[in-house]
Parts: C-alpha cells; sequence; structure tokens
C-alpha cells in the first residue's frame, strides 16, 4: 500500500542518525526542522492544573456542529383526544423500547401496534384500523401497498429514517397519503460512521483485532498509510456530507474535494462560514482521490454511481467507504475492482439487497447472497449491518420527530420543521 512511505522515512532517518554518529557529527533534524536526538523535557512553570485547564479551553473552542438532542428539547404534544393509532413495521427491541417510553413522556396520545415484520403487500393487513404506519429503510411503500394502506384509512406514513427511496411519492400525493420524515436525526453519528470506517480500512484494524485474539502480534499484512494529506472525494454534500467534510479536512488534514448536484455553502465558501472545498466533476473525484465518502441520496441519477467504468477511472488502491444507500454500488464491479487491485479497500454500511439479512442474526444459518459472501472474505473489506445511524441521541430524535410529524397529522396539522430548519413533510 502507499503507507510504505512511512517506513521508507523510518529507515532513511534511521541511517541519517547512525551516519551521523559515526563521522561526529551527530544525527541530523529530521526535515530541517524536527530534532532527532532525545534530551530530557525542558522543564514547564505551568502546573498540571493549568495545562489541563488550557486543554479544556482548546476543546471548548472547537465547533459543535450538531449538538447531542435531549427530552427538552422537543417541545411536549398536546393530548387532544382519542388516541391515534399507529402501526409500526420493521420494530426492534431499541423501537419499541424509545417509542413506548416518549408516549408517556408527551401524554399517551398514541396506541402503538410494533410489527417485527417489514412492510409490503403480504403483510400490509397488519394495518388493519391504523390512522397512520411508522416505517424504516427496508419497508416496501410502493404504490400497490399505498393504495391499500388509503383504503383502510391511513392518513400518513410515518418514516423513522431519511432517506425515502422506498417510498412512492408520486402515488402517496395522488392518494392523499401524508408523508414525513426525520431528515437530520444522525447526520454526526454516520460523518463519525464514515470515518471510522476509513480508520478501520486503512489501518487493517479488525484483522489486527483478530490476529492479537489469536496470539499473533507480527505486523505482517497490517501496513497501513497516513491520512493527512490524502484526497478525499465526497458524493452528497448534504448535512452528513458537510460534517464529513469538516472531519476530513480540519481533523484528518486531507485535501478535499466534493461533487453535488445542489452546492453547499458551508462547504464550498471559504472561512469563517465555509469550508473553502472546491466542487469539481464526477469524473474528477474518481481519477483524483486517495478516499470516496458516498453520502448522496438513492435517487434514479445516483443509482449505481459506482460502477465498472467508474472504477477504471479510480487511483489505484482507492479507498471506497459508503454510509448511505447500497443501491449507490454495483456490488459486482466492486468485487472485481478488488480482485483486480484498482480498489485497495471498502467500507460498507450499507449493500444492495441488504434488506434479509441486515438487522436479522444469521449466525447460524448460510448465506444466500453471493456477493455478501464474496465481500466477507476480503480482509481488506469491512462490512456493518446499517449501524452508522444507531446511536443513543439520535434514538431520541428520530422517535421525538416522528411523534411530532404523527401528532400534526393526528391535529390535521403541518409536521414542523425538525430544529426549526429542516422540513419533515415530503407530501401533503
Amino acid at each position: 500500500m502507499r503507507a510504505a512511505e512511512a517506513l521508507a522515512t523510518i529507515a532513511e532517518t534511521t541511517l541519517k542518525s547512525l551516519a551521523g554518529v559515526r563521522d561526529g557529527a551527530g544525527p541530523p533534524k529530521q526535515n530541517g526542522t524536527l530534532d532527532t536526538v532525545c534530551r530530557p523535557a525542558a522543564s514547564s512553570s505551568k502546573t498540571p492544573q493549568v495545562e489541563r485547564m488550557e486543554r479544556m479551553e482548546l476543546m471548548a473552542a472547537l465547533p459543535d456542529p450538531a449538538p447531542p438532542l435531549k427530552a427538552a428539547d422537543f417541545p411536549p404534544l398536546e393530548n387532544t383526544g382519542a388516541p391515534f393509532k399507529v402501526a409500526v413495521f420493521s420494530a426492534r427491541e431499541h423501537d419499541i423500547e424509545e417509542f413506548q417510553q416518549a408516549n408517556e413522556d408527551f401524554g399517551g396520545n398514541f396506541t402503538f401496534c410494533f410489527h417485527s415484520a417489514q412492510l409490503c403487500l403480504d403483510t400490509v393487513d397488519l394495518v388493519r384500523g391504523a390512522d397512520a404506519v411508522c416505517i424504516f429503510v427496508h419497508d416496501d411503500c410502493s404504490a400497490p401497498v399505498l393504495q391499500l394502506l388509503r383504503e383502510g384509512g391511513v392518513k400518513m406514513v410515518a418514516l423513522r429514517c431519511a432517506g425515502f427511496n422506498n417510498v412512492d411519492l408520486e402515488a402517496a400525493a395522488r392518494l392523499g397519503v401524508a408523508v414525513a420524515r426525520v431528515p437530520a436525526y444522525s447526520t454526526c453519528a454516520v460523518a463519525e460512521h464514515a470515518a471510522a470506517l476509513v480508520a478501520s480500512v486503512v489501518r487493517c484494524i479488525p484483522q489486527a483485532v483478530e490476529n492479537t485474539r489469536r496470539c499473533n502480534f507480527a505486523l505482517n499484512g497490517l501496513l497501513g498509510f497516513d491520512m493527512i494529506g490524502k484526497t478525499v472525494g465526497i458524493i452528497g454534500t448534504g448535512l452528513t456530507g458537510s460534517i464529513s467534510a469538516r472531519i476530513f479536512k480540519q481533523g484528518y488534514g486531507c485535501e478535499v474535494i466534493a461533487n453535488d448536484v445542489v452546492e453547499n455553502p458551508k462547504v464550498k465558501d471559504a472561512a469563517p462560514d465555509g469550508l473553502g472545498i472546491a466542487y469539481v466533476s464526477q469524473e474528477e473525484i474518481f481519477s483524483r482521490s486517495d478516499i470516496i465518502l458516498l453520502h448522496a441520496p438513492l435517487l434514479r441519477e445516483t443509482h449505481k454511481i459506482i460502477n465498472a467504468e467508474a472504477i477504471q477511472k479510480m487511483k489505484r488502491g482507492v479507498i471506497i467507504v459508503n454510509t448511505s444507500r447500497g443501491g449507490l454500488i454495483d456490488t459486482k464491479a466492486l468485487i472485481q475492482g478488488l480482485q483486480e487491485g484498482i480498489v485497495g479497500g471498502a467500507g460498507l454500511d450499507v449493500l444492495a439487497e441488504e434488506e434479509e439479512y441486515f438487522f436479522h442474526n444469521w449466525s447460524n444459518k448460510v448465506l444466500l447472497n453471493d456477493e455478501l459472501s464474496v465481500l466477507s472474505c476480503f480482509n481488506n473489506v469491512v462490512i456493518t449491518a446499517h449501524q452508522a445511524f444507531f446511536t443513543r441521541e439520535a434514538l431520541l430524535s428520530i422517535c421525538h420527530t416522528t411523534l411530532s410529524n404523527l401528532n400534526a397529522a393526528r391535529n390535521g396539522l403541518e409536521p414542523p420543521m425538525q430544529r426549526g430548519k429542516y422540513p419533515t413533510l415530503l407530501t401533503k
């Protein structure tokens, strides 16, 4: 991998230091400025308490793009009569716990019917008698399903996620079914997870952990590379993408370039209001980037944006990370790119056709998805099961924003903006 420059630097500096001792001149400074000779640390007049306070002040000065949400950040829901019945699909233990607790906190306005099954034509009968349905990323809200929901009296589809590619919005609007989402529930969580995937792939963390569990403490096969100075290409610079841009530019010291249909001024504009990041074509993202991050929504225009043709344009050894939607990547093309060595590694929190596997325990079963099975065999591929959003703060935000959307539908009102500025309503 390209991080071999680190070993070359170590070897070169060591040889120069030894030559300096041999010739009596002493070891030279590295890069002309960095002292290579170990000397006693200079005494400081500052007490440990003062140094600690200075570090705390420095940390306090760092920007906080999206502080964690608390229950107090959400207005209480007004109890205006009989409970509103909601059928919740793809419900997991954490969903049940959060929604039941929030319902108690805000007056018991809702009656929830939790279903672990995904919403589809085969399960739509479970909605009988519900005023609204609450769905997640893998539920099916295609036109036929929406037709049956409307005939059953459903007034709203409440997504407890930001993406809405699983809902036919045209059909919903035609049928008069309101659709609302949670647009900004885990932007920091997803961006942080993307950074974690990059670090895991670049520094071979999963393989290293597995080695040490087997008492293998050798460094063979674990060579990484420095992040500083590398080029990171971000496709999709909305809320999550802009936070990723900040992490990699200001945190890792990378050169960041971006691509999006709509340019985000907080990304493009110069400091102090923006990051001063250049927007370039997709072709330039592919040809220049050492690391490519996918934060774009799944639309017709972005479906399989990473395909065989795109991979052939990429730098050899490129790292690809996807925390958005699996359909952004042609999985077969990615596997071929990994086999050919064009793709040096991948961090995947989402996969195409993940619905049957993610959020379920398959440890005692045989995987029937050949692509997932093959990807799992690569040492340079890290897969997490759609968990980028999964933090305490995100679950709280999902729950309370969803309840606000449902309460609006219950009272014939338009759902409020999340945090006062992020639209939640997709169709009326």
